[in-house]
């Protein structure tokens, strides 16, 4: 209903006109054969419990006309249980849709009655009223928990003017078992906004807020509810408005462009589920031990250079046309006396800030060289470099220093990689070392590209044998145009400019497929594997090429 009755009157209310939505809905979708029967268990045994607490209100404010209602109540009560017999006689030949026409009108009828008739009486009498109606219940009238309405169901706000839309989105969220509320004016909602609601579905295009203004009150409001915008706007301006709301912070689950079929926002609606039921108690993660939060301080980085406790993870990279393994990435990890593994973002921004980063590229590069000697792999393996690094200019010397060192004759299986933003400092040193580096046999490939500052000359001036996209636009270019746009395009650039293209974060094999259609050379990511220590790359290595050369 347009206006929704307060306290727990209109709370049932509010629950019938569900029971009616998830009716309607079941009908429309074929499957009212399967739902009917709890339907109509759910209407009738409901009914009897409002209209038992209806009376308790009644009885409590002295209500003149307590027994006209009350054989209104058995009457309606006859007939819902006349229309379940008529059901059962005849299933096939039900006439549902002339039920749900009675229904509406019958409860919204009685809604409306209830208004125009208790109204007067109510007032002065709250105490009793609420006192009578948790006799009935059972409980307190404030905690509750009606055995017939699950106490776990998810709350759904939809913000939209356009009404029929509203009532979509409601629909569908009844059918995935999400308590709905449907307001038309974005004020409304913004007055009457639960902070334990869980999802919020928002158009853009409202009269009163637009959605860039929503999106900004939200933030201030600090709301953890997933959210999902929905428009008829072009899709590059919804693609935007969700990147502001990544930006502002909030839970942005996606985007639907008007008109969208109902099992898109369903699956929607499921992965915020999913997402809702890992956080309940007794089903998040374990809490963090002492090594997931200890601190870490320049001297402990000091300590793990001398004690030499960086160590390499190498993930492969495969010929997407032939699935060959073709090279690998090494990514570092510290291999903490106490703390064990710890991951790179616990460490890295430090040992940038403190200056050690590039002694500890360094310890890693002679690593590299060992392990590859000592296991005999013939793959390419890329290796961050820094951007200091770059601006030695004797790098080459030191590179091939290390390779004569240890054994690593054949300088063309060392890939050096280098970000956009480590190639624009000082530029000059960089093209100077760059340009060495191949003369000398070296590789050289620009990392993340994409995110930096780089401009199309400076990529064109710089000798690069490869160019790496970034994760960002892969892992995104399924869902949205936009991603895939800009890696078509990033691949025909690298390949006019005869380079070769390596696509990371591919997670997934449709991703793989696609990345394959748009010509792209080499992926890496979980899809194909995970990073792994030097003493699992060759038994990975045997079980890939049996299973695809």
């Amino acid at each position: 209903p347009g206006n929704h009755k307060p306290g727990k009157l209109g709370r049932d209310h509010q629950f019938l006109f569900k029971l009616l939505q998830e009716y309607s809905l079941a009908l429309a979708n074929n499957s009212i054969a399967e739902k009917a029967e709890n339907i109509f268990k759910e209407l009738s045994d409901y009914t009897h419990y409002h209209f038992s607490k209806e009376e308790a209100l009644m009885r409590a404010c002295n209500y003149p006309h307590y027994e006209n209602h009350k054989q209104v109540h058995n009457m309606l009560i006859t007939m819902l249980n006349d229309l379940i017999k008529v059901y059962h006689q005849g299933p096939e030949i039900f006439d549902h849709r002339a039920t749900i026409r009675f229904l509406r009108h019958w409860l919204t009828g009685h809604i409306m009655g209830m208004d125009k008739a208790y109204g007067e009486y109510i007032k002065g009498n709250e105490t009793r009223i609420r006192e009578a109606i948790s006799e009935v219940e059972g409980d307190s009238a404030e905690t509750v928990k009606d055995t017939l309405v699950q106490a776990d169901r998810l709350k759904l706000s939809v913000v939209d003017d356009e009404a029929s839309m509203g009532e979509f989105v409601c629909d569908v969220a009844e059918s995935c078992d999400f308590d709905s509320v449907q307001y038309i004016h974005a004020a409304d909602f913004i007055a009457h906004h639960d902070e334990k609601t869980h999802v919020i579905v928002l158009d853009l295009l409202m009269p009163d807020f637009d959605g860039v203004e929503m999106i900004r009150l939200l933030a201030g409001m600090e709301s953890k509810a997933a959210l999902i915008l929905i428009s008829g706007v072009d899709e590059t301006v919804l693609h935007s408005a969700q990147e502001l709301a990544h930006e502002h912070g909030l839970n942005i689950t996606g985007t639907l462009q008007k008109p969208f079929h109902a099992h898109e926002l369903k699956k929607m609606l499921e992965q915020i589920r999913e997402q809702c039921e890992k956080q309940k108690p007794g089903k998040t993660e374990k809490p963090a031990t002492p090594k997931d939060t200890a601190s870490i301080l320049v001297e402990d980085l000091q300590v793990a250079i001398e004690q030499h406790q960086f160590v390499g993870y190498y993930q492969p990279q495969i010929s997407i046309n032939n699935k060959k393994v073709i090279g690998f990435e090494v990514l570092m990890r510290w291999q903490h006396p106490n703390q064990g593994l710890v991951a790179p973002f616990k460490f890295i921004p430090l040992a940038e800030s403190s200056g050690l980063i590039d002694e500890m590229t360094w310890q890693l590069l002679e690593q590299v060289t060992v392990d590859w000697n000592t296991h005999n792999l013939e793959q390419t393996v890329s290796v961050n470099m820094t951007a200091g690094m770059f601006k030695t200019l004797d790098l080459p010397e030191k590179l091939h220093a290390i390779g004569e060192k240890h054994g690593f004759a054949d300088r063309s299986r060392l890939m050096l990689e280098v970000t956009e933003s480590a190639l624009m400092e000082e530029l000059t040193k960089s093209l100077d070392s760059l340009t060495r580096l191949r003369m000398k046999g070296f590789k050289l490939s620009i990392d993340d590209f994409g995110t930096g500052y780089s401009s199309m000359i400076q990529l064109y001036r710089a000798p690069f044998s490869e160019l790496k996209i970034d994760q960002s636009f892969v892992m995104r270019m399924e869902k949205e145009p936009e991603a895939r746009a800009i890696v078509e395009s990033t691949i025909d650039l690298a390949h006019n400019l005869n380079m070769k293209v390596v696509a990371e974060g591919v997670e997934t094999g449709s991703i793989l497929q696609k990345l394959d259609e748009l010509g792209c050379d080499i992926a890496q990511g979980y899809h194909i594997a995970k990073p792994m220590p030097i003493e699992e790359v060759s038994g990975w290595l045997a079980e890939w090429n049996r299973q695809y050369q």
